[in-house]
């Protein structure tokens, strides 16, 4: 690297020009074991906390009801402040890398703060404030988990060792303990709430495994063992959601970092391509109608009655575009919100969530919230492929990239995204982190060089 080039932070991938810019300030500290801990911790209990002990988990399984969400509240708010109180001196210390991080991410930061304001106008503003509150503790606690490890691989390490011991208990008790580990139509649920939470999980985690074959090669033998053993869980759960997302978000990021390899131009015309494709795509379903395709994929052209739900919440958005109706009050408010007093007789199941995430914030945080979070989910990938690119931890950012398609396409039929308590919004959060953490490591490192 020349010297003008480490000055002004330049990392070039192949030599076509790909910029991480350089972070100024003190130099970063080494990592600190137990900012890992606190991750695999926060992770652990992010994962299990709707499934251990609660309604619709392994030792009370038959599903959460409206109104019932304190039920599952009592150990959530006790374990997330607890965690919180062991990540404050780890945030004194690191405090000025965890500012840094979350200034890395301003469409995420402004996700949150937009999310705070929404109080005020929330038709509920105690269950909004109770859950906008919960979304910051949980935010706190990773960016703070984060913020003590150096390198991206330092993050998925733990959450790569959690993820095996979770998929291996889940195989063992829905294959040997079958009143525990299965639901009553047979299919494979684990320790978690349903097949279709159970099955995004065991994606995760193949997802988190077959990428971390390139930044932590000394795990060669366990990654074979944990992605046969979350292949074989996932084909249990029979989620075709998270089975057909997980086909499309890995193989999308490995198309995309090949592609970034190559350049940010490679990139457009690819990125070009695939719209076009998607173009076609879409053209094609309309003319088979789409009512046929879900029912070809899904055998339901209503998605288990989530069309109908999206066609009566549909017209809420004409209410408050803008600014929504405020942050997670809609739903669980006691029977008490207009949606929870809507009892439709063609669905079988309580309604506690749009089953779409775009509708939802847009319901509750309007077209600003969503549009916020969805620039800070583009931002997290254009620095995921930089990363990529540049040739810094390999692997790290294909995982973030794919984990980020995978939420995408997590939320066509389910609610998680900016959700303090669901799974896959912790893992878009963790992938969000992995970039903004790669991009100011590269900084660091320039930053080293040029004051050695």
């Amino acid at each position: 690297m020349t010297a003008h080039g480490t000055a002004h932070g330049t990392v070039h991938g192949g030599g076509r020009g790909w910029a991480l810019p350089a972070a100024a300030g003190p130099a970063v500290p080494s990592t600190v074991p137990w900012g890992r801990v606190l991750v695999a911790l926060a992770i652990g209990y992010f994962i299990l906390q709707h499934g251990l002990f609660v309604p619709g988990g392994p030792f009370l399984r038959g599903g959460v009801q409206v109104g019932a969400e304190d039920v599952a509240n009592g150990p959530r708010q006790v374990v997330w402040p607890l965690l919180l109180l062991a990540a404050v001196p780890l945030g004194v210390w690191v405090h000025g890398r965890v500012r840094r991080l979350a200034l890395s991410m301003p469409f995420v930061t402004a996700a949150l703060a937009w999310s705070w304001a929404s109080v005020g106008w929330a038709a509920f503003p105690m269950v909004s404030l109770k859950r906008v509150l919960l979304l910051t503790v949980v935010t706190l606690v990773f960016l703070i988990g984060a913020a003590a490890v150096r390198r991206p691989a330092e993050l998925w390490r733990p959450v790569a060792l959690v993820l095996a011991g979770i998929i291996a208990i889940d195989l063992v008790s829905a294959v040997f303990v079958p009143s525990l580990g299965r639901e009553d139509s047979g299919a494979f649920v684990g320790l978690h709430a349903s097949k279709n939470t159970a099955g995004a999980i065991s994606a995760l985690a193949i997802l988190v495994w077959f990428f971390a074959g390139r930044f932590l090669p000394e795990w060669r033998g366990l990654r074979v063992l944990v992605l046969l053993a979350g292949l074989a869980f996932l084909a249990g759960t029979d989620s075709k959601t998270s089975m057909g997302a997980l086909l499309v978000s890995g193989g999308t990021a490995v198309v995309l970092t090949a592609l970034a390899r190559a350049g940010p131009l490679t990139v457009a015309v690819g990125l070009w391509l695939a719209l076009v494709l998607a173009a076609l795509a879409g053209f094609a379903v309309y003319l088979v109608t789409p009512a046929a395709v879900l029912t070809a994929l899904f055998g339901d052209a209503t998605l288990t009655g989530r069309t109908d739900l999206w066609g009566f919440l549909w017209p809420f958005v004409g209410d408050r575009p803008w600014t929504g109706m405020g942050y997670q009050s809609l739903w669980l408010t006691g029977g008490v919100g207009v949606i929870e007093r809507w009892s439709p007789s063609f669905l079988n199941w309580a309604v506690h969530q749009a089953h779409n995430g775009y509708l939802d914030l847009l319901l509750t945080t309007g077209v600003i919230g969503l549009g916020l979070l969805l620039a800070g989910v583009a931002a997290g990938m254009v620095r995921a492929l930089a990363l990529e690119a540049a040739g810094r931890s390999p692997g790290c950012g294909a995982l973030a990239v794919s984990v980020l398609v995978f939420a995408l396409i997590h939320n066509a039929t389910e609610s998680s995204l900016l959700r303090g308590d669901h799974t896959v919004w912790g893992f878009t959060f963790l992938a969000l982190v992995s970039a903004a953490l790669g991009r100011r490591a590269s900084g660091k490192k320039t930053s080293l060089h040029r004051n050695p």
